[in-house]
């Protein structure tokens, strides 16, 4: 069946995983992506580089984006689908809907509305609802988050389908065979907004040190100025903490990860969690707080622990089962590793989105 997928690039790796998967599964799948992504794609895609279309996107705020739009709907027309594939929100591609109407469309929703603090959404407002309500299918990253969908967007539960976050293996190229782990190191990896929950980690800090005082907290991303100074202000130990408060390039990533201890995510509300994945990519153990569809990447005891949010007792607790139990540590690791390798292999999950096209063009009128 032939497909257009379409994503701007809002997602990372995801975006680039997601292309090579399905363009490895059929050969009925064309992908439009950003020039931006045309290097990191064409090295990384053995096959089907002929079936990567690519587009020149305009900065977010600049009217030219319509010109691009248009540009893009009239080559997605040419191509004479049989189903179209939104991978996530674009706010100025609303304006192609009219067009792409004719077509099943199927979307996949990274998150549902907007989390508390993220200012990198307060220029799209309301584009989630725009793009979920033109959607034949919408496709989401856990079971919850399908419950939310049906319930906040008043859908119909037949046209939600689940399908798992991928795993992050690209990023092993950039692993460095000779790294070690570094001892009683915490990670947090992503951006820094409010409802990343850091406050708690900062609050769990001096209980964790009380037990193991050389535990060393590792915080990498960009986000909140404002934010990051609010949570610099409650830290009991400062030499305890280590900040990169800006872009991270992928092989910086990749060393991060291997020298951590595990990988923590305090989130305070959320979806789902790319960082998460990286962590079972390094075979790293997670410790999570039980939001959104978080709880549904982790075989509690087996692959890490979920506590519940805005407990700092509880978040200390976990990061010392781990960090003082280095077996189970390593045993945990190799199982989150193997979830990815297994479960959340873009291989199989790559199957799932062709039967999703299936059932869009199947049901839609």
């Amino acid at each position: 069946m032939r497909t257009a997928l379409v994503t701007f690039d809002g997602y990372g790796y995801f975006s680039q995983s997601l292309i090579k998967g399905l363009l490895r599964a059929s050969d009925d799948v064309t992908a439009f992506a950003p020039l931006q992504m045309k290097e990191a794609l064409g090295k990384n895609i053995e096959d089907g580089n002929d079936r990567v279309l690519y587009f020149r996107k305009p900065r977010m705020r600049y009217p030219s984006n319509l010109w691009m739009i248009k540009r893009l709907v009239g080559r997605i027309e040419s191509l004479q689908p049989e189903v179209v594939h939104l991978n996530g929100y674009y706010p100025w591609m609303y304006f192609g809907l009219r067009w792409l109407s004719k077509y099943p469309l199927v979307l996949t929703a990274h998150d549902l509305g907007k989390h508390p603090g993220d200012l990198q959404s307060r220029f799209t407002p309301g584009s989630d609802g725009w793009f979920i309500k033109h959607a034949t299918r919408v496709i989401v990253m856990g079971e919850k988050m399908r419950k939310a969908a049906i319930d906040d967007w008043a859908l119909d539960s037949s046209s939600v389908d689940v399908i798992l976050h991928g795993n992050a293996h690209d990023f092993l190229k950039w692993a460095d065979p000779m790294m070690e782990e570094q001892g009683n190191t915490v990670l947090f990896f992503g951006r820094i907004f409010e409802y990343k929950g850091l406050e708690y980690l900062v609050e769990a800090e001096p209980i964790v040190r009380k037990q193991i005082p050389d535990a060393r907290f590792v915080i990498a991303g960009r986000g909140s100025d404002k934010y990051l100074e609010k949570i610099k202000s409650r830290i009991v130990h400062p030499e305890a903490f280590h900040f990169i408060n800006e872009y991270v390039p992928d092989a910086t990533v990749a060393r991060l990860y291997q020298q951590a201890s595990l990988v923590v995510l305090p989130y305070v509300a959320g979806t789902q969690s790319g960082p998460l994945l990286l962590g079972y990519t390094f075979g790293k153990p997670v410790v999570v707080t039980n939001v959104g569809s978080l709880p549904e990447y982790v075989a509690h005891g087996e692959t890490g622990y979920v506590v519940p949010p805005r407990d700092p007792e509880a978040l200390a607790d976990r990061i010392m089962c781990l960090l003082k139990d280095g077996k189970a540590r390593r045993e945990m690791g190799e199982a989150g590793f193997r979830m990815s390798s297994e479960k959340l292999s873009w291989q199989v999950l790559a199957k799932d989105y062709l039967k999703v096209y299936e059932k869009a063009c199947a049901t839609f009128a």
